[in-house]
Parts: structure tokens; sequence; C-alpha cells
């Protein structure tokens, strides 16, 4: 599986009373089938299932048992995506344990690429590298003149 771009702030959600419109949320599942269309399994058992709203909206909000998580224009991404950026925003703006221990190690997220110019080599070179490619480079004497 090919990782979907990490999003390093995702906004806490909202504590309400009372849950919000059925249109803002339209998609009601529970989080086995949101693991199941995200093709990782669940990794908890037990306890109250945990039902989770989807939706086209901006804010995530807490209410009771339900966790509305807004998708914002993710909502209109393929199933697996959308699942994903849910578990996601469940994992670090909810701190759901099941949703944490279901994308743990899984390498789902990749880090965004920092803007700049892009490494040529990919990753940094140790010392024993650097001190290796300074000794391989001829030596210039500049002191004839």
């Amino acid at each position: 599986m090919k990782p979907i771009p990490f999003r390093p702030m995702i906004a806490p959600p909202k504590i309400a009373a009372s849950p919000p419109s059925r249109k803002a949320y339209p998609h009601l599942t529970d989080f086995a089938r949101l693991c199941e269309a995200a093709g990782i399994p669940s990794r908890v058992t037990g306890g109250d299932p945990l039902r989770v709203a989807l939706g086209p909206a901006q804010e995530s909000i807490r209410c009771d048992n339900i966790r509305y998580v807004g998708l914002g224009q993710d909502f209109a991404k393929p199933a697996r995506e959308k699942a994903l950026r849910a578990l996601e925003i469940l994992t670090h703006a909810f701190h759901e344990y099941a949703a944490r221990e279901a994308v743990c190690g899984r390498n789902l997220f990749s880090v965004p690429a920092k803007p700049g110019r892009p490494r040529s080599a990919g990753r940094p070179l140790s010392a024993a590298e650097r001190m290796r490619r300074m000794r391989a480079r001829p030596v210039r004497n500049d002191r004839s003149k």
C-alpha cells in the first residue's frame, strides 16, 4: 500500500451536547467497517463499538458515543483514502486507542516533502561517508603562486 501524506496540524474536536445535523455528517459507520474500508485489520476487540459519522464538514465533533469526523475536501476522495483520513483524525485529534493501535507501525502516512531543493543522496551522509568523500577529493596545491 502506498502511504498518503501525513497532516501535521489536526484541530482537536469540539464537544457538543446535542448531535449535529445529519446533512453535515451523512455517512454513519462503525470502527470495524472503517478499518475494513482502509484495508487494515482492527487490532482492538471488546467494549462498546465505536460509531463514526463521516462528512464534508471542516470540524470534528465529539458527542455521546459517536465521533463526528469532518473530512473537508477529502470526503470526495476514494473510499480507502477517505477511511485512512478518518483514522488519522481519530488517532491524532480524538486520541482514540483503537485507531492508534490500528495504524501503529503500518507506515500508512508519509511525511510531506519539505519545500526547497531535494537532497541528492536521499538521506544525510554519515560521518564516515563524509570523511571518505573528503579524502577522495583531489588535492589542490595553490601555494605555488
